[in-house]
């Protein structure tokens, strides 16, 4: 027993050993240098108290209001993770690196717990990066969406890729960005839609424990969501092309043109609108659950059915109009998305 020890009473020595005993030195983040100590539970981080308050005014501001001594050092006794702890003190002493790995249901809880201590911390930095990371995962643009899903075909592709294991589930994400504070439509936007890939029921209630992480209001937010781009889709695919071609966008049906051939050519073009969006849609209940998508592929179907591919009552402007209106659908419904889901 030290000097120190001889002036305590012996009570709280004999309490401080007993904690002491149930305690366990962390195996690569107890540094002998070390000036105080983080409990974890039963796990104890040694470490520098400067680097600490460097990077958060939260530990700074805890260290200084709510620490007991432990060996003879100042201890903060937290409730976090132990897994999220290490990750954020390996974070800090590695230079605020966040590694970019590919996110899985794998990598994914490791991303999570940094993101949420971070976040309680106020670890600016790297939380940044982390929202970045998982705007990369779901772009709010749809040239990046357009090329997201091709890199995750491509995967999938793989010999022994499991879509299970390389997708994370959007109502995981969107709960993690709600416990976080996040409420940015940039990044709720495509969770949202992405979700509403997932889900082939219509008319019927959203169940299943995927959804589970989702709060009520969330819960009641995408059903909203997903009525609406359902509703989008019908619409678009019974609207008659005679509206969607309307005369003001096409010069060659301006007072000149005949009308028998106008009526033909509108005709021709609701013919075509019809078989193509509206017959594909009704046969296949994919179509309606991942609508952006599936709309890429329409404006080529229009091109293969018009001159120069085959004979077409359609006058030359039309022939250029139907693909220009069904990317124009495609991208209207995309950019709708933080409406439907009452994101703004």
């Amino acid at each position: 027993m030290d000097t120190q020890d001889r002036k305590r009473p012996r009570a709280e020595i004999d309490a401080e050993e007993a904690i002491r005993k149930e305690l366990t030195q962390h195996p690569t983040l107890y540094f002998d240098d070390g000036n105080m100590l983080l409990q974890c539970h039963q796990t104890l981080f040694c470490v520098h108290r400067t680097l600490l308050a460097k990077h958060s005014t939260v530990l700074r501001d805890e260290i200084t209001a709510n620490t007991y001594t432990l060996d003879g050092i100042a201890c903060l006794a937290t409730n976090d993770d132990i897994e999220d702890m290490e990750s954020l003190l390996k974070m800090l002493y590695d230079g605020m690196y966040v590694d970019a790995e590919v996110l899985t249901v794998e990598t994914f809880p490791r991303i999570a717990g940094l993101l949420r201590i971070c976040t309680k911390y106020d670890v600016q930095r790297p939380r940044a990066a982390i929202l970045e990371r998982l705007r990369t995962e779901w772009p709010i643009t749809l040239e990046k969406h357009d090329a997201k899903v091709e890199d995750l075909y491509r995967r999938l592709r793989m010999p022994g890729s499991v879509a299970e294991d390389l997708v994370v589930h959007p109502a995981s994400v969107i709960a993690l960005l709600r416990d976080c504070g996040y409420a940015g439509a940039d990044l709720l936007t495509p969770l949202f839609y992405d979700l509403s890939t997932r889900v082939w029921q219509i008319g019927t209630p959203i169940s299943g424990h995927h959804f589970a992480p989702l709060s009520l209001v969330d819960l009641e937010r995408f059903m909203i969501g997903l009525n609406a781009l359902r509703n989008y889709q019908m619409v678009s695919c019974m609207c008659p092309a005679t509206v969607l071609l309307n005369h003001n966008h096409n010069p060659n049906h301006g007072a000149g043109f005949p009308a028998p051939e106008r009526n033909i050519c509108a005709a021709e073009a609701s013919r075509l609108w019809t078989n193509i969006v509206g017959g594909k849609i009704a046969q296949q209940l994919d179509l309606q659950c991942d609508p952006v998508n599936e709309w890429k592929a329409f404006p080529a179907a229009f091109k293969a059915q018009i001159p120069p591919a085959r004979a077409s009552p359609l006058c030359h402007g039309c022939c250029f109009r139907l693909p220009a209106v069904a990317e124009e659908t495609r991208r209207t419904m995309w950019e709708s998305m933080p409406a439907f889901f009452k994101l703004v």
